[in-house]
């Protein structure tokens, strides 16, 4: 092989490991994959309400699947519209999560003049 070959071929094998190294993606700028902090549950009835044992059974298990704490704040009134309402402002980012009953995207909003929040626009179901 010719001096000038063993050059290319080197440049080559070069760009090559470059490239590798750039895909494998362990950027310091990349976030770490969900969840990487605690998430937070918004109950919209009080502590031994409807949703209390379902949703302390539904956090023990993720818990131990997702390896992050997982912490129940209780916002109960007006048949659960106002823990409906309160997560309307959280950062949608899959922290801040509502476990609520029918009552309050159905029965409340139907029966206020000037809902506060739209059942349809206002909220994304992760889970019936």
């Amino acid at each position: 092989m010719n001096p000038k070959n063993h050059g290319i071929a080197l440049l080559m094998i070069v760009a090559a490991l470059s490239c590798v190294v750039l895909w494998t993606g362990n950027s310091e700028g990349q976030e770490k994959p969900y969840p990487n902090k605690a998430i937070e549950i918004i109950e919209n009835f009080p502590p031994g309400g409807p949703l209390d044992i379902g949703t302390r059974i539904m956090i023990n298990e993720l818990t131990k699947e997702l390896g992050v704490p997982i912490n129940v704040q209780y916002k109960a009134g007006a048949g659960g519209m106002i823990g409906a309402a309160s997560i309307i402002t959280a950062k949608p980012d899959g922290y801040t999560l509502l476990s609520a009953m029918h009552s309050a995207f159905i029965n409340g909003p139907a029966m206020q003049k000037e809902p506060s929040y739209d059942p349809a626009r206002d909220f994304t179901p992760i889970m019936s």
